[in-house]
């Protein structure tokens, strides 16, 4: 089921988040459960997981959350045949999707959201709120917000995130601590990407 994948204007998505425990190369990712594992994760730039509270059924649903340092890890953690999306990846999914003033409309699944009716389209990207996990290990925002790593480093100690929200139709695009946990969604490899 992970690696089903949808057309979305010239891109081929996963129709799901990201679920691995381990480097395409076979090598384990650092699970961390506890906050003060993930926080020392962070503070050390170890790749690493969890699922939501720590709860494998949501993880089931939501998938893992992962720090950009399992992200850009060169390993590779998406699985073969797939690539980490980019900010330009994302970009062009907004523009097939009507912009980012209304793409998050079209992205949001039809389940788990606050006021799902009011703010979501039939099921295209299955987009999941399953929320993020901070830094300091505390995890929040499940069922109002969703969060994707991009492969695109904005600093030092940022990484370019997608976030979208339960109450609107936007797209935003803005740096988060690399050290924090987000959803991943993958692309396949070799097609089109439009420029930043």
């Amino acid at each position: 089921m992970e690696n089903e994948t949808i057309l979305l204007g010239s891109q081929v998505w996963m129709c799901h988040n990201l679920m691995v425990s381990t480097f395409r190369n076979g090598a384990e990712i650092h699970h961390a459960l506890t906050d003060e594992e993930w926080e020392y994760a962070s503070k050390h730039q170890w790749p690493a997981w969890c699922t939501y509270e720590n709860n494998e059924i949501l993880g089931t649903f939501f998938g893992k959350l992962y720090n950009f340092y399992a992200v850009t890890n060169i390993n590779g953690l998406a699985p073969l045949g797939f690539d980490i999306p980019t900010i330009s990846d994302w970009n062009l999914l907004a523009s097939a999707m009507g912009g980012l003033e209304v793409a998050g409309k079209y992205l949001k699944a039809r389940d788990f959201w606050e006021y799902p009716d009011l703010y979501t389209h039939p099921d295209i990207f299955n987009g999941l709120p399953g929320g993020l996990r901070y830094t300091n290990g505390l995890f929040d925002l499940a069922n109002s917000n969703a969060f994707w790593w991009t492969a695109t480093e904005s600093d030092s100690s940022n990484g370019l995130g997608i976030n979208i929200y339960y109450d609107d139709n936007l797209l935003l695009k803005r740096p988060y601590f690399k050290g924090n946990g987000f959803s991943v969604r993958c692309i396949k490899s070799n097609f089109p990407t439009s420029e930043e």
